[in-house]
């Protein structure tokens, strides 16, 4: 497996950390995400425009395009069976993934380097 960036914690101001909270929760723990942001993943986007509140609706399409070119783990995203079985860690995809992010943070840490972001890239 590469690694690869991965840009959540977005500092851009239309990228509210309600948005980078939710993903960072999801992406590192498994925790479904709210509606909005559980539709725009698994790629229902008109589910995910009428769950979106009046901030997210304003933002809609730029929020799209960040979240497509994020660079999320292919197994998190697509559809809400991806969803599901990312929250379950079914088979173990997602601990390998959390493992191996919290072992580059630690390593980043004490090197001094500072922590950007990165998924594993599994092309």
């Amino acid at each position: 497996m590469r690694l690869k960036q991965f840009r959540l914690g977005n500092n851009e101001w239309w990228f509210n950390e309600y948005l980078n909270g939710g993903l960072e929760r999801y992406i590192m723990y498994g925790i479904p995400p709210g509606g909005f942001l559980t539709s725009l993943l698994a790629h229902d986007l008109p589910m995910a425009k009428a769950r979106a509140d009046h901030w997210n609706s304003k933002n809609f399409e730029r929020i799209v395009k960040e979240i497509r070119h994020s660079g999320l783990p292919p197994e998190a995203v697509g559809s809400y069976e991806a969803i599901s079985d990312w929250s379950n860690d079914k088979d173990g995809v997602r601990t390998v993934y959390t493992r191996r992010i919290n072992e580059l943070r630690l390593f980043n840490r004490l090197s001094g380097a500072p922590y950007n972001g990165y998924i594993l890239d599994q092309s």
